[in-house]
């Protein structure tokens, strides 16, 4: 091949390429559309009632708020999507003689499989998630406040497992923001801690 050739052959490249482009551009800008839509994010808060399976005896169990959570949604098909929620949320169950208190932390993910019903009004799901939990500061106290001595137990940390099922109802203000209320239940297939949280949700 001389060099006029391959030239040539070069500018015929570069022009299909061009020409390639060109026809081909709004089907890319519209599919990048489409994927920044199907992936959506926003911010979520609530409030959630623990209780907590300790295994040095009973607890007292706790509703406490939870810090703002970071929501992902990611859809699927039409009908069809992924409820991302990344929290951390923080607890204090109440101390008494018979009971053990404690200071417990939480931070991890849940991912949710839910589908919809009456034209996206309704979504139902279920998943799984991962959550680091934190114990500390685990004690008895006396009728009159006071620490009991040697009712003290070391702090845990444990990876626990939950299974979740929940429903959400979520409308739409404009085309680029919805609001939602999410109502969700968390059973430890490992870990200590069931969980019914309430939360009220914005998706952007």
């Amino acid at each position: 091949m001389n060099i006029k050739t391959g030239k040539a052959e070069l500018h015929t490249y570069i022009l299909l390429a061009l020409i390639t482009t060109i026809l081909f551009l709004p089907a890319i800008a519209k599919a990048e559309a489409d994927a920044k839509r199907s992936l959506r994010y926003g911010l979520m808060v609530g409030t959630s009632s623990m209780k907590v399976d300790d295994p040095d005896g009973k607890t007292a169990d706790t509703t406490e708020f939870s810090f703002p959570n970071i929501l992902l949604v990611s859809d699927l098909t039409r009908d069809k999507r992924l409820f991302i929620n990344m929290f951390g949320q923080a607890a204090t169950l109440d101390a008494s003689p018979t009971e053990i208190g404690q200071d417990i932390t939480r931070i991890g993910a849940t991912g949710m499989l839910q589908f919809a019903f009456f034209d996206k009004a309704v979504w139902l799901g279920a998943g799984l998630g991962v959550v680091q939990e934190k114990f500390e500061s685990r004690h008895r106290v006396t009728e009159n406040g006071y620490r009991i001595v040697g009712s003290e137990r070391k702090d845990r940390t444990e990876i626990a497992v939950p299974f979740l099922i929940g429903v959400s109802t979520q409308y739409s203000i404009n085309r680029d923001l919805d609001i939602g209320l999410h109502l969700q239940y968390e059973a430890p297939l490992r870990g200590d801690i069931n969980v019914l949280s309430a939360y009220a949700y914005l998706l952007y």
